[in-house]
């Protein structure tokens, strides 16, 4: 994920002659740039330094006599961070040790598997798919560490908890997210079509289908919420995405007694039923989560792009599969 991020540092300049330059920002920018560029540093790994947003009057050193100063800066940055359980594309195998566990590589991160039975069909140099596990941004290493899972299926319990919702249609936010939501359904309806069936189908989670009760709930697009009469309130549940290109949601008229959450108590007594949150909250919640899995079945287009290529790497979907509940 990529992220804007506020910085602090101490900028340190040997070279006296540079404090005369007439342009004191650039030599400052030149210094970030080589310290931090390509680097990890406070968490996340620098990609670009944007702007020096402040800086301190140069102090001279007192214990050099060579005219060498230094002064504090705050910088904006560019950067990429990696959270539990985000897939990591295009992670190149670079070497399985004698027992078994696996080193691979992408763009911008060093990534650690531990050795499975369900992971001995891997072969040094394939391309693979991983999920996070635990991140580490080592100080100045030019890659993210990372403890990794398998490409296998992770259900989001959060599809369990019932939303009630006051519905506007005049917030910017959740519009220019609804934007970006149809730009992504639209790119991805330019890749192949028997790739992106595959891959559709693949990413749910559950070996059966799951089937909802049309009595209790009626089945919404997120643009029809969006759409929906200022004012009115609805209960809804994200579902798991269901193996189709439109982000479905489920919109309860009534919340049934099964249907309580929390405990059997709160469930006797009706206190249970729903949890009353921000529409902005839950509407922005909903489409960056749809948002990221059309992202997730392009980037896998994109890496397999033809058939040929979905089938010679059949031994990681395999894996998947076998781990679907």
């Amino acid at each position: 994920m990529i992220i804007i991020k506020t910085i602090q540092t101490k900028v340190h300049i040997d070279d006296s002659v540079l404090l005369y330059s007439g342009d004191i920002d650039a030599v400052i920018m030149d210094n970030l740039k080589q310290r931090f560029e390509g680097y990890c540093y406070m968490s996340c790994l620098v990609l670009d330094i944007l702007e020096i947003q402040q800086k301190s009057n140069f102090v001279f050193s007192r214990q050099r006599h060579d005219g060498s100063a230094s002064c504090n800066v705050q910088f904006r940055v560019r950067g990429i961070v990696i959270k539990k359980h985000e897939m990591l594309h295009d992670c190149v195998v670079k070497k399985i040790d004698k027992d078994g566990h696996i080193i691979c590589k992408n763009k911008y991160s060093a990534v650690y598997i531990r050795a499975s039975k369900a992971l001995q069909t891997i072969k040094q140099g394939q391309t693979i798919v991983a999920l996070a596990g635990l991140v580490n941004y080592k100080l100045f290493k030019p890659a993210i560490s990372v403890n990794a899972l398998p490409f296998i299926p992770i259900i989001d319990k959060s599809s369990d908890v019932i939303y009630t919702v006051q519905v506007s249609n005049t917030t910017g936010i959740v519009n220019k997210m609804l934007a970006q939501m149809e730009n992504e359904i639209k790119q991805n309806q330019s890749l192949d079509k028997d790739v992106y069936a595959f891959f559709l189908d693949l990413l749910y989670p559950y070996e059966t289908k799951k089937r909802y009760d049309k009595d209790k709930a009626s089945t919404k697009t997120l643009s029809q919420i969006a759409s929906s009469t200022s004012g009115a309130k609805l209960n809804l549940s994200q579902p798991d995405w269901l193996p189709m290109d439109k982000p479905i949601v489920l919109s309860y008229g009534k919340v049934e007694s099964e249907d309580v959450l929390g405990t059997d108590e709160l469930k006797a007594t009706g206190d249970g039923i729903v949890v009353s949150e921000n529409y902005e909250a839950i509407m922005g919640y909903m489409v960056h989560k749809y948002i990221e899995h059309m992202v997730t079945i392009r980037k896998l287009c994109t890496t397999y792009s033809t058939m040929e290529l979905v089938e010679a790497n059949g031994n990681v979907w395999d894996i998947y599969k076998r781990h679907r509940r």
